[in-house]
């Protein structure tokens, strides 16, 4: 049963994703490529097809450039396509049984599972207009006060779905490996390709300032990230496995690609490789002798051939080192004290800490932490996501989704021998500072990391009656909360609250003759709040058609009031029509428009206009939202 509500899960989040990039954003040669390409990796290769994959892992993303319609890198998710189709290819092969989540997945991550799942239906729930009328279904509405509507919002939602759900394919193959140097070999391999390309980047990029150097990666942060787990992933190659000489080599090439990089989460990584190098040789003076060596030689490549001033560690270090300097009292002019050093990312939890409070069961629900900020914060919101996986599980799925993830996460640890402990504590630490979970080749590398030092097959825990009754009960409650949250965390709420127009399918606002006005097109909504006698007087519609080049000569409007039928005005010539709307009951509502013929200007041979336009819709005593 778990297994098959898993795959379906699976199918489902493949098809959205698919559904999304190809028919919606008409993304559709790489995704599809991707998708094909796993299954041949599989067929070509049977019984290297893992390496094959996990070497490409950090370089796929770099292909989204190709065609990736304004999206950043991450979002088309090339490396969770390209494993969905080696997991395609192991189900042709007869193999499905490898791609079993239980007992295979660690405890904790299926229920953790099932909360995103049940946020993600949520989230979809308010922004269908399902509660509001049956013709507004996933129409174009806004998502935020912004003007962000559902055409551009769904792309989140979707997109975490993918990453928590699709992900795992790559723990369940991993786990049954006996050896998983290969893998380990294949991964450090892959991003020394995407280090070595950073690294030619620097040499040929004019504008170093100006342009962030992302390797491969799907943009800086996760390269900085990679750079930083590769440099300690050398380190268990080394003490793991005695590969001295791949190791170490590793290990240059990883200080390089931090060197290189623009975040500051590698010198956590330098730091503690440091330690770890020392703690496990035998000969510790040796080994710090080596790791000096090592780092030196790495700087003065860096310093000698590469470096700039710009966009990379050495440069941003200095600059902190120098605020640091100010904020004990030098002279640094021109620079901002201390406490701007993470101004931005404060904020952010700042955020985080307000949707645990107000929202402590549910979160804001999967993808929406960004529109939730619009909404809290507008018009003076930050634009990103949280900075911090903690706070980004909170926005998503709540303290009982925060929890159930560290108990997957504690379980996972504690299974562990203590090279594999010192890299899973690494995580934990990375996690504090960025949402790395929101890229998937860093969620394939986390999953890659706690695949190491696996045991063999897991036993299946089946809970009690007891355990089963509170597993029932909390998820009961989870999904009240959710049903209860609906109207705070209702974009048209949001709209009502920030006095900006809830609609679809309605132009921007123009004006002629001192007459405001906007244009339908052949579906619109406008959500209307009545006066305090139930009526909204003098909506008028203005038929500028040019009736005599259409079908029968007449334009028709057909009106709907919160989704049922009102009234039929058909035009015969250009003017006016008013309607005057009554009622007592519901104050509030969706006020639809269904036009035929619309018409287009630039076809029919009459202007330059491109737009598919129906009726102009002016409306005077509109209650403000």
């Amino acid at each position: 049963m778990k297994n098959r509500a898993y795959f379906l899960l699976v199918a489902f989040s493949l098809f959205l994703l698919l559904s999304v990039l190809v028919v919606h954003f008409r993304i559709r040669w790489l995704p599809l490529a991707a998708l094909l390409l796993g299954a041949i990796v599989r067929r070509a290769f049977p019984s290297r097809h893992l390496e094959v994959f996990t070497f490409l892992i950090p370089l796929l993303p770099a292909l989204a450039r190709l065609e990736n319609r304004g999206f950043p890198l991450n979002y088309l998710l090339l490396p969770l396509l390209l494993l969905c189709g080696v997991a395609l290819g192991e189900v042709m092969a007869g193999k499905k049984e490898r791609l079993a989540p239980w007992p295979a997945l660690p405890r904790f991550y299926l229920p953790f599972l099932c909360l995103v799942a049940v946020s993600f239906l949520f989230v979809i729930l308010r922004w269908s207009n399902l509660t509001l009328s049956r013709l507004a279904f996933l129409q174009d509405t806004p998502v935020a006060p912004g003007g962000q509507r559902l055409s551009f919002g769904i792309i989140f939602p979707i997109v975490e779905l993918a990453l928590f759900t699709l992900s795992p394919l790559y723990y369940l193959l991993l786990r049954r490996l006996a050896d998983p140097r290969p893998i380990l070999v294949a991964f450090l391999s892959g991003h020394s390709v995407s280090i070595a390309y950073s690294l030619f980047r620097r040499l040929t990029d004019p504008t170093p300032y100006h342009s962030p150097v992302s390797g491969m990666a799907s943009d800086a942060t996760v390269f900085g990230f990679l750079s930083a787990l590769a440099l300690l992933l050398s380190w268990y190659l080394y003490v793991r496995f005695a590969a001295r000489r791949l190791g170490l080599l590793f290990f240059f090439v990883s200080l390089l690609g931090i060197l290189n990089s623009a975040t500051r989460i590698g010198i956590f990584a330098v730091v503690l490789s440091i330690f770890l190098f020392i703690f496990s040789a035998r000969r510790k003076i040796v080994s710090l002798l080596l790791t000096a060596l090592l780092m030196a030689a790495a700087l003065f490549s860096y310093i000698h051939f590469f470096y700039e001033p710009g966009n990379n560690f050495l440069t941003r270090l200095r600059h902190d080192l120098r605020m640091i300097d100010r904020s004990a009292g030098s002279e640094a002019p021109g620079l901002p004290p201390l406490g701007d050093l993470s101004v931005e990312r404060k904020v952010l939890w700042g955020y985080g800490v307000e949707i645990a409070r107000r929202f402590p069961l549910t979160g804001v629900g999967v993808g929406n932490f960004v529109f939730w900020a619009m909404h809290a914060h507008y018009p003076d919101f930050f634009h990103h996501l949280p900075a911090s996986q903690y706070f980004f599980l909170i926005s998503s799925v709540g303290l009982p989704g925060l929890l159930l993830f560290l108990l997957f996460f504690y379980g996972v640890f504690v299974a562990k021998p203590w090279p594999e402990r010192s890299l899973l504590a690494a995580f934990l630490f990375f996690f504090i500072f960025n949402d790395y979970l929101w890229f998937s080749q860093a969620f394939l590398a986390f999953w890659l990391v706690c695949s190491l030092g696996e045991k063999g097959e897991g036993e299946a825990v089946v809970p009690g009656a007891a355990a089963k009754l509170l597993i029932a009960a909390g998820l009961a409650l989870v999904i009240l909360s959710h049903a209860w949250n609906v109207p705070a965390l209702h974009p048209q709420s949001w709209a009502l609250e920030a006095a900006t127009p809830y609609d679809y399918g309605l132009y921007q606002e123009e004006s002629e003759h001192g007459r405001a006005f906007r244009w339908t097109g052949a579906k619109a909504g406008i959500y209307l709040y009545l006066d305090d006698n139930g009526r909204a007087e003098d909506i008028g519609f203005f038929c500028g058609a040019p009736l005599k080049r259409l079908r029968d000569k007449t334009q028709t409007l057909d009106v709907y009031w919160r989704g049922k039928f009102l009234e039929r005005l058909s035009f015969r010539r250009n003017g006016h029509r008013f309607l005057h709307l009554t009622d007592p009951v519901h104050r509030e509502g969706f006020l639809e428009l269904r036009v035929r013929p619309i018409f287009n200007l630039e076809r029919m041979g009459l202007g330059e206009e491109t737009r598919e336009l129906g009726v102009q819709l002016h409306i005077d005593h509109e209650k403000k939202n």
